[in-house]
């Protein structure tokens, strides 16, 4: 378990897991079954955290607190470049899904709220601000300045876990939900395996993470990766068991 001088660590790696997987798990729920995605969730869980442990331990062998430092050192200069635009490529496609699904859903809450006709010019308007307000954010040298942020986002993350709970609790109750639940449904493995794979995905966060520390250890970061992944696996599995 993580020390209380490790919970925003905890807090900002598992701020950076959790994203648009958190829409597509109840999907892949309903492909594959309650209880076969809550086994391959557990299995990306664990997954996780032997390849994170891996790279941590090469890291400390190496003294080479970077992922393209220690895949020069490991794989030489071409495998650094390809880890290079494997990131770039990874980066980029997690930023399109974000601004999918903020232009997606953003705009008919925005017009809620404000009683706004919800047309084209206010998608495009949401998804300029989104850019402008997050720019700054990407921008900072420590990642230690959005501690706050990822509090806030992790506490936003926790009332929607919470409101779905109370919404579906009625039906749990009532077991009527077993009639027409699927538990076990291997057709839908391959076609949602991965999501499962990359839900837990923080491999290229762990070193940010890991120059953060102010007394970087292997069992300090193993802590917290259990942590931040442990959290996030909770996550999933209380929102897509509603599906």
């Amino acid at each position: 378990m993580a020390s209380f001088t490790e919970i925003p660590h905890v807090i900002n790696l598992g701020n950076s897991i959790i994203g648009v997987s958190i829409l597509a798990m109840p999907f892949c729920f309903k492909q594959c079954g309650i209880a076969l995605a809550i086994l391959l969730v557990l299995f990306s869980n664990c997954l996780t955290k032997a390849t994170c442990h891996l790279l941590l331990r090469s890291a400390q062998i190496t003294k080479k607190r970077n992922y393209e430092f220690l895949s020069y050192h490991v794989l030489g200069p071409v495998g650094k470049f390809a880890v290079e635009i494997s990131m770039i490529g990874f980066l980029i496609g997690t930023g399109i899904a974000y601004f999918v699904i903020i232009g997606d859903l953003g705009p008919p809450i925005v017009a809620n709220l404000l009683g706004i006709e919800d047309d084209a010019s206010l998608r495009k308007l949401l998804m300029v601000a989104m850019a402008v307000l997050i720019l700054p954010l990407c921008l900072l040298r420590e990642i230690a300045s959005l501690s706050h942020f990822n509090a806030m986002s992790m506490l936003f993350y926790c009332i929607f876990v919470g409101k779905i709970v109370f919404e579906s609790l009625p039906m749990l109750l009532s077991s009527k939900w077993l009639l027409h639940a699927n538990l076990w449904r291997p057709a839908g493995v391959f076609r949602c395996l991965p999501i499962f794979a990359m839900a837990l995905s923080c491999q290229f966060q762990i070193f940010v993470i890991y120059e953060d520390l102010a007394d970087p250890s292997l069992k300090a970061m193993k802590s917290i990766v259990a942590g931040a992944v442990n959290l996030c696996s909770l996550v999933y599995i209380t929102v897509s068991g509603r599906r």
